[in-house]
């Protein structure tokens, strides 16, 4: 795999072969003759370990005694009851992506303990310069190629986006984990390097898909951008999600991630730029709450291949809502380092993707 052609944002490209934790093949990381693959993008809100890095939150110092491994062991026991949840007939869902981790230690302390039931063979995190958390994956499959791709806003390096690609048995599966700027100094202000987010992954998608217009490739991850947010957002602004209808007529449209308004209208466009279905369409579920909105700051993006009835095919979504994960409010029962209780401030996705393997 070659790096591909940068947009005409401000990007930099990290393309890097990883090594990672994965094993033997066994019956664990085949699918063997199931109808449906899962996976679960959850943002697990700021899970470090119990050792010192000096790149954690000062909320999460062992030093200061304000953190220490009780707390850490089980804020890992939470996340196995979550996963539990997900998929209680397979003890969690096949593909875990997770964003807010601080390591890849603890995907693996994680997946030879608290989860060693829900027997995932692999584990992948890349660790960005300066960045506290980053995104990671647990599989049941082998990660056959792992890449991280990063990006530059001015002079501060930003989140790398891990790009898997896992071999399901019945293909290959290419998933993108992403966790875009925040909008805490606000939504207009931090436009710009969500979109030069969008443009970087818009670029790696476009290339692929390009190659193969079959490629069953999909992005997740805490956008922190849902796929309305041109409308919402009074069409103030370009975003870094943009409707497809709105293609060509931006001043700079390259730098987005084009929404498609139904599975039909997924694919690139005449020139080059890719357009993906987000299953939050027609939904009226959420992920997150801001000042007592709710919002769809998580999200999954589908590519034309999972969506054309031959192989992997995109069949359901939805948010898991189960009930130890809300407050009284029915919101988020965001994790709180000083109680050393709750799970996460957003709600875990989950999609399935069926197989088709003699085609539809």
């Amino acid at each position: 795999m070659k790096p591909f052609p940068r947009s005409g944002a401000v990007l930099a490209l990290a393309f890097l072969p990883i090594l990672l934790f994965a094993f033997g093949c066994g019956q664990a990381c085949s699918p063997g003759h199931r109808p449906t693959i899962t996976l679960m993008s959850y943002n697990v809100h700021n899970l470090f370990d119990a050792r010192d890095s000096g790149q954690e939150y000062p909320e999460f110092s062992v030093r200061t005694g304000r953190w220490n491994e009780a707390k850490y062991k089980a804020r890992l026991e939470a996340l196995a009851q979550v996963v539990r949840a997900a998929c209680e007939s397979t003890k969690g869902p096949d593909i875990l992506c997770l964003v807010e981790v601080e390591n890849q230690a603890i995907l693996e302390e994680a997946r030879k303990g608290v989860l060693a039931s829900s027997a995932y063979i692999a584990s992948a995190l890349v660790p960005a310069p300066g960045q506290a958390v980053n995104c990671g994956i647990l599989s049941r499959f082998p990660i056959r190629e792992l890449n991280a791709h990063g990006l530059k806003a001015g002079a501060r390096g930003g989140r790398y986006i891990l790009e898997a690609s896992l071999e399901t048995g019945s293909g290959t599966l290419v998933v993108f984990v992403n966790h875009w700027k925040s909008r805490i100094e606000g939504p207009e202000a931090t436009e710009g390097e969500r979109r030069e987010a969008a443009a970087l992954l818009a670029d790696r998608m476009a290339a692929i898909i390009a190659a193969d217009p079959g490629a069953e490739v999909l992005a997740c991850g805490d956008f922190n951008e849902g796929p309305d947010d041109y409308e919402r957002m009074g069409r103030a602004w370009p975003t870094a999600f943009m409707p497809v209808a709105e293609a060509g007529k931006a001043v700079d449209n390259n730098n987005c991630i084009y929404i498609a308004g139904s599975p039909g209208e997924a694919g690139l466009l005449p020139w080059g730029r890719p357009v993906l279905y987000s299953p939050w369409e027609g939904s009226d579920a959420w992920s997150y709450v801001n000042k007592g909105e709710r919002e769809r700051l998580d999200g999954f993006l589908i590519g034309p291949g999972l969506l054309d009835g031959k192989g992997l095919a995109f069949t359901g979504f939805h948010t898991l809502g189960a009930d130890f994960l809300l407050d009284s409010k029915g919101f988020p029962l965001a994790y709180s380092p000083t109680r050393g209780s709750g799970y996460s401030d957003h709600l875990p996705l989950i999609l399935e993707l069926a197989i088709l393997a003699d085609g539809p």
